[in-house]
């Protein structure tokens, strides 16, 4: 294993020839890094390096030119939380898989648990996909259907797949839920009494009962271990890259550190009703979810009906609500899980989540 890079200094033609050669992207025949042109960025929870590259005259045709580099820059959040452990464990076990996935090609992953540092270098697709900053304003609609062909795609690949709790991601057992819940109904009762009379107790009491109920139908669910998949569970549109010719019917997912085996329409669950108000799911909710079954079963998703399908989102919503508490317990501002709770609510309403069983 390389040095894990900690600084920009380390970015190194040295460094970046000995990765490539780990990685089998460059031959011991003296094919070699020349150099390196670097531009520097960071957010709050990680370093970022974008790298234009040139080779020597043998180095291989095939060889990436310009790549993302992601670390974890010392004092950063990802240090305190191990956030990065999650996500290169994603790319370190799908990534020889999913070799034609809704997800940026990677060269490298790796994680130093010791130091609770990571790294991942990544293709740059800068050139023919476009970033936008985490928002609470909803994607477009073409935005929207984008969204909905890359989890389909995604939750395709992988629904079902043999390799789903054994080398890939880990199966949520009855215990595991139970635990899951207990520390979301302790992180509502701190929230809760933070929101004071803020919180209504007709809430409050709708809160509850949806805790008392669901370990009972998650477990009903999950137990048998079907219809299950990869899902990403964090899809917003600062989580996924959109492509600059609009005609593309695909984005690409990035930011993968909180995957793990799930229902797929929990991420469906995520991005539609925590971020959208009801005028708008109005319009756009049920087409959206037709058409991402629709896609589950022209990529060979079998035995998993529409009812299937509202029944898994009706259970997801049930489980979101859980979400905006989280994220207050996080640290995030009151404008973001606040606007959350309040859209969760509506669409929980909208359902009929309340009388779900």
């Amino acid at each position: 294993m390389t040095n894990l890079i900690t600084a920009p200094e380390q970015i190194t033609t040295e460094w970046l020839t000995e990765l490539l050669f780990e990685e089998g992207l460059l031959l011991g025949d003296g094919s070699q890094v020349l150099q390196i042109e670097t531009k520097l960025d960071q957010t709050p929870l990680s370093a970022l390096a974008f790298l234009n590259v040139t080779y020597s005259s043998d180095a291989p045709e095939t060889l990436p030119r310009r790549l993302f580099l992601k670390y974890t820059h010392p004092g950063s959040l990802l240090e305190t939380f191990e956030m990065g452990r999650s996500e290169v464990a994603f790319y370190a076990q799908a990534r020889k898989l999913m070799l034609d996935g809704p997800v940026v090609r990677c060269f490298n992953a790796e994680y130093d648990g010791t130091n609770a540092h990571f790294q991942l270098l990544l293709e740059d697709v800068s050139a023919n996909y476009v970033s936008h900053p985490a928002s609470q304003l909803a994607p477009t609609f073409r935005q929207s259907e984008q969204i909905i062909e890359a989890l389909a795609r995604l939750h395709a690949f992988w629904w079902n797949h043999p390799k789903l709790g054994m080398s890939i991601g880990t199966f949520a057992p009855e215990i595991e839920v139970s635990k899951d819940l207990e520390y979301a109904t302790s992180v509502y009762e701190r929230w809760a009494e933070f929101m004071g009379d803020r919180l209504s107790a007709q809430r409050r009491e709708l809160v509850e009962q949806n805790t008392d109920k669901l370990l009972g139908l998650l477990t009903k669910r999950l137990i048998n271990k079907r219809h299950l998949t990869i899902a990403h569970r964090d899809i917003h549109i600062g989580n996924l890259l959109f492509p600059r010719n609009t005609e593309e019917s695909s984005a690409l997912i990035i930011d993968w550190d909180t995957w793990g085996i799930d229902l797929g329409v929990a991420d469906l669950a995520y991005f539609i009703p925590m971020f959208w108000f009801p005028e708008r799911r109005a319009r756009y909710e049920k087409l959206l979810l037709k058409k991402y079954h629709d896609r589950l079963l022209e990529l060979g998703v079998r035995e998993y009906s529409c009812e299937d399908c509202l029944y898994d989102y009706r259970l997801a919503i049930c489980k979101v609500i859980y979400r905006p508490m989280h994220q207050w317990a996080m640290g995030l501002p009151a404008d973001i899980w606040l606007n959350h709770f309040e859209r969760i609510l509506l669409a929980y309403s909208d359902w009929d989540c309340a009388k779900f069983e």
